[in-house]
């Protein structure tokens, strides 16, 4: 089960076919090494659209969809987020960094977690297998793609909503 305290990490890997995301959290063992245990685990066929993207911009819907799936276990806390997409790892870490009106979205869309991404070499990749054998998406409906949070250029994200018509006077 998921645990609040424990460092958080997120992995996500993208292939031609497909997106896997994984949530991982840390656990110290007695000899005092360091174990990723697995909490939860999600993938995706891409669509027709999708598999035309450019390489770096399908790695960051893969970074941004991952981090999107498991955001409510994300948004309050800073983790982690690996990919074994070196070039990609800058562009998420520095706002200012110039990136593709794509990449701009993808990064906007995970604007409010708290996230330091990194590189991990893709013979450590855990998410390689789910994102090269996704299952096929061809039977899910539009409505269906929208709720599993397919990119269809349409997202409109929201995390939280604050009525001030019930709040306290500041005075």
């Amino acid at each position: 089960p998921y645990d609040a305290d424990k460092e958080t990490n997120t992995v996500s890997d993208t292939s031609n076919e497909g997106i896997q995301g994984s949530l991982y959290q840390v656990r110290i063992t007695e000899n005092d090494t360091v174990d990723w245990i697995p909490v939860d685990h999600t993938s995706r066929s891409l669509t027709d659209a999708e598999k035309k993207f450019s390489p770096i911009e399908k790695e960051s819907l893969g970074c941004s969809w991952c981090m999107e799936q498991f955001c409510f276990y994300l948004v309050v806390k800073p983790f982690t987020h690996w990919t074994d997409h070196e070039p990609i790892v800058p562009i998420y870490n520095d706002r200012q960094h110039p990136a593709s009106k794509r990449i701009d979205k993808h990064r906007d869309a995970v604007q409010d977690l708290q996230y330091q991404m990194a590189y991990l070499p893709g013979e450590q990749m855990p998410c390689d297998f789910g994102s090269r054998h996704a299952q096929p998406i061809n039977h899910l409906s539009i409505t269906e793609q929208n709720k599993l949070g397919f990119d269809n250029g349409q997202e409109i994200y929201v995390r939280q909503i604050i009525n001030f018509t019930n709040s306290p006077d500041a005075i």
